[in-house]
């Protein structure tokens, strides 16, 4: 080690590092920082709007771009320091613009490297006032591709000249790029025109988010973008305002400044206001903070007739407009945010969604919590998912307002954009503007089935009142009638009023029908819920059994309560274990091959307490080892569950002491697996053969079974269940000896 590196006390000399910056650098950000050229435009006009502009002008041509504003310019002070700063946190420390007050928009820094990816020549000139109330003007020429030669960039040096001018000089920046790069030929300048637009226009026809309201000075900020082939024709408005008019249901959010979310539905284009409330966010997102105001607008224009019928613009100029314009995009700061919105972007999961059919689920944890999806139905009818808009049936808006501040401890609050400028960083902020978009959507779809069925069901009603009506008139013309006989008039008229009230029992039975069926959808949302309600229920109840038995031996008299209610939970335990089964399988619609004996024997023990006491007699008949159907094993359990219940029940209405006895037969014989369940009670008259089958239908009575009447729909669903399998069930014409009614299922195993 040489002598100078250790001091006369031979220990270590510190000495002093330092880093260093390739010049290249700048290229390298420009290409990471900024995807597209409408981007980098984009960037450049944020940053007119953040001087103060009223207006920003952009020239295209396939030689040079020229941005010009009407801002406040830059002082020498300003150049020196902030544009000549890479990475500079003026835009951190400063979130409000200088005169206008207006949230500033673009990112730190940014600006220059969109120019460095545009083209490799730059002339800047800047005016702005000075002291004394005198103006300047900055030229500077930046070549950057004799930068990138440099090693250093600290060792740039770049020539700039301050000239004083008349106070009448407007202030303001104008931007001169030359030396276009490849991708910003002549062909492509109507495409960056067009697209840059979209990026840099609100817009139109959708309302205005309540947090972009300009204070009294500010008169607002225009962006024009010209081309050399442009032919002076202004792009209308008129199109959109008439189109977004006329939709079919709208979903309006707003996030307030108490956290709290103000969420409207309409449908009938606005005339009717169908959900309307207040959510406290915190009661479904833990610690909820976003540091962004929020506002969603959004329309829905289904592929429906009359969708746009009685519009200003006619159906298929409005259909090719929202063709063009779909998507739900995301403005911040009034600025549009790539890739939200796009064709290709599925940001909301809503053609994923569409396209794989998923129904079992709301994405959004707002719409889980508020409107559960009811069980999944074989019917496709009963399910608001499949109702959800795709992206090419919607057009709307997400309106924040992110600023430049990130602090590293709230940052996951923050709507922070991702290195490239497209989107932003999937964050903890991100994600909740997401899932209460998301909201909004599903809500659209939750209601537009209702409605939907509520007109499905208004118009059978409406048929049937029109039927009834119709045989009521036709009883009055034969009545009148004076070519018919007398005893043929009364022949008729008996046979129409027949009709008449065939007509209405059908409508009573529907109705009663249908409010079954959405009890019994109530019921199967509850089901998950009762069942861990009664797990805690059931706990304590161990606890009190168990405090009870250490009393009881030093009080002889709690023995025989501690005893009886330690019988009682242990006939709980297994009513609970059930449920817990049958619940957790329920809408697992995978197939494993499983035995049925034990599925047999778990039913029983769910049904052992109303068996002893009724001195029910149940004989088993298959071997230890016969195998299920191929059929998931939740629809099995069921069946069994039905057959066995509705057994029980007809065994305790009898009234006389013969013996009450079940029989429960399972075989397979390679092809099939039949299942029969046979009992000796009451038995099915007859008659009513048939009729056993109908929803609703009843031959048993609540006050005369322990197990209750059930609504009816047993045995209909037991056939739904097993024909949707491809199975087939039956009540056999001759029950086996002994036995008054039996049942016979049949499953194929091929």
């Amino acid at each position: 080690m040489p002598r100078s590196t250790l001091e006369k006390n031979n220990q270590p000399k510190k000495r002093i590092a330092k880093f260093s910056v390739e010049a290249s650098l700048l290229e390298e950000l420009g290409e990471r920082l900024v995807a597209f050229p409408e981007v980098a435009l984009t960037e450049l006009i944020k940053n007119s709007y953040d001087a103060d502009a009223n207006t920003c002008t952009v020239s295209l041509s396939s030689d040079k771009i020229v941005v010009k504003d009407d801002g406040n310019g830059m002082t020498e002070d300003e150049f020196l320091n902030f544009w000549m700063v890479v990475g500079t946190k003026s835009k951190i420390r400063n979130t409000i613009s200088r005169k206008l007050n207006r949230k500033v928009s673009g990112s730190k820094g940014i600006g220059r490297f969109s120019v460095r990816f545009l083209g490799s020549n730059l002339h800047l000139s800047t005016t702005a006032s000075g002291a004394h109330n005198t103006k300047y003007r900055i030229d500077a020429i930046f070549d950057w591709n004799k930068t990138d030669n440099q090693q250093s960039l600290s060792k740039i040096e770049i020539e700039y000249t301050v000239s004083k001018v008349s106070n009448s000089v407007k202030s303001g920046t104008t931007l001169t790029i030359s030396e276009l790069r490849s991708g910003v030929a002549e062909s492509n300048l109507g495409v960056i025109r067009t697209s840059t637009l979209e990026l840099t226009s609100p817009l139109s026809g959708l309302e205005k988010p309540p947090f972009t309201e300009l204070n009294a000075t500010d008169t607002g900020f225009n962006v024009e973008i010209t081309t050399a082939q442009d032919d002076g024709s202004k792009t209308t408005e008129s199109v959109a305002n008439s189109v977004l008019k006329g939709y079919v249901a709208r979903a309006r959010l707003e996030l307030l400044a108490d956290g709290k979310l103000n969420v409207k539905v309409f449908f009938d284009r606005g005339t009717a206001t169908i959900y309307s409330k207040t959510i406290d966010l915190s009661k479904h997102f833990p610690d909820f903070r976003l540091d962004t105001p929020l506002f969603i607008d959004i329309r829905y224009f289904p592929s429906r007739k009359g969708t746009f019928a009685g519009l200003d613009v006619n159906g298929w100029i409005a259909k090719d407009w929202l063709k063009t314009n779909c998507g739900v995009a995301i403005i911040d700061n009034g600025f549009r945010v790539l890739p939200y919105g796009d064709r290709t972007d599925d940001w909301l999961n809503l053609n994923f969604d569409k396209a794989r059919n998923v129904r079992n689920r709301w994405r959004s944890k707002l719409m889980s919590d508020l409107h559960p999806l009811p069980p999944e139905s074989s019917d496709p009818k009963n399910n608001p998912m499949l109702y959800l808009p795709n992206s090419g049936q919607v057009f709307g808006a997400v309106f924040v307002a992110s600023g430049p501040t990130i602090q590293k401890k709230n940052s996951d609050f923050q709507l922070i954009p991702s290195m490239d400028r497209q989107g932003y960083v999937e964050n903890t902020a991100f994600k909740r503007v997401r899932s209460i978009t998301r909201f909004g959507l599903e809500l659209i779809a939750y209601f537009d089935h209702t409605r939907i069925r509520e007109a499905e069901e208004n118009e059978i009603a409406n048929k049937l009142k029109s039927a009834e009506e119709d045989l009521a008139a036709a009883i009055k013309e034969i009545q009148k009638s004076p070519t018919i006989a007398a005893e043929e008039k009364t022949r008729l008229s008996s046979m129409l009023r027949v009709a008449a009230t065939g007509y209405s029992e059908v409508e009573k039975y529907r109705k009663s029908a249908q409010e079954s069926l959405e009890l019994m959808s109530l019921l199967g949302i509850l089901a998950g819920f009762m069942t861990h309600e009664f797990e805690q229920t059931l706990f304590k109840l161990s606890e009190a059994v168990s405090i009870l038995k250490k009393l009881a031996k030093s009080h002889d008299t709690l023995k025989g309560s501690a005893d009886k209610l330690e019988d009682s939970k242990k006939h709980l335990e297994t009513y609970l274990e059930y449920s817990r089964l049958f619940t957790e399988k329920a809408s697992d619609h995978s197939v494993s091959e499983f035995k049925v004996k034990p599925q047999i024997q778990l039913v029983l023990d769910t049904l052992e307490l109303p068996r002893a006491k009724h001195g029910i007699d149940v004989d088993l008949q298959m071997s230890d080892d016969t195998t299920g159907p191929e059929i998931p094993v939740a629809a099995y359990s069921g069946v069994l569950l039905n057959l066995i219940s509705n057994a029980f029940k007809a065994l305790i209405a009898r009234s006389d002491n013969a013996p009450r006895n079940v029989r429960i037969v399972a075989v397979s014989d390679g092809k099939s697996h039949k299942l029969i369940v046979a009992d000796s009670g009451i038995g099915i008259p007859s008659r009513l053969r048939e009729r056993i089958w109908e929803p609703l239908f009843t031959t048993t009575n609540k006050s005369a079974s322990p197990l209750g009447s059930g609504m009816g729909l047993g045995l209909s669903l037991v056939r739904r269940v097993v024909t949707n399998v491809g199975g087939k069930i039956s009540l056999m014409e001759t029950p086996p000896a002994g036995f008054t009614t039996a049942f016979e299922v049949e499953f194929p195993l091929d």
